[in-house]
């Protein structure tokens, strides 16, 4: 089968572009540390800007993601490579917003494609908002808004 996957995220900075894919090759530097990489495997990410706004006062771009590909920090490396890493990431950013109290990175929905033709699809609220002042405001996913379902193709004819 195949997965559909989408992530709701913040990055720092506002992201001129508004919809755009970023095909970098991805590699490992150590064990757990990733860089973009000529020698690196095939790594795809499409980027969706949501939205544009202040977090601490500082610019940020709220953002749908999709990754084509599935690299170990796949999405974190990217937008880190293009010169907007994830508000809340000390890993692969060392600025003003890499402290903030949580990551800004969250699965939104996966889509599996089963051999069979059934699909089994999960949806999650998006904890990320921009206020009516563009200010970035975030919370906790309520589990009880939490979907999934299982969807199962129509029998052969």
């Amino acid at each position: 089968g195949a997965a559909t996957k989408v992530y709701s995220a913040v990055a720092v900075g506002f992201i001129r572009r508004d919809d755009f894919v970023i095909d970098a090759p991805i590699a490992a530097t150590n064990a757990f540390l990733m860089r973009v990489s000529a020698s690196g495997k095939r790594a795809s990410t499409r980027v969706r800007v949501v939205g544009r706004g202040r977090y601490r006062g500082h610019p940020v771009s709220v953002l749908s993601l999709s990754p084509a590909t599935g690299r170990r920090h796949q999405l974190r490396v990217h937008l880190a490579s293009v010169g907007h890493p994830l508000v809340g990431d000390a890993t692969y950013y060392g600025g003003v917003l890499a402290d903030a109290p949580r990551m800004m990175l969250h699965a939104r929905s996966i889509d599996l494609r089963m051999p069979d033709g059934a699909r089994i699809v999960a949806t999650t609220p998006d904890p990320f908002r921009l206020d009516q002042h563009g200010r970035l405001r975030f919370g906790h996913v309520d589990l009880d808004h939490c979907v999934a379902r299982v969807v199962v193709p129509p029998p052969p004819r």
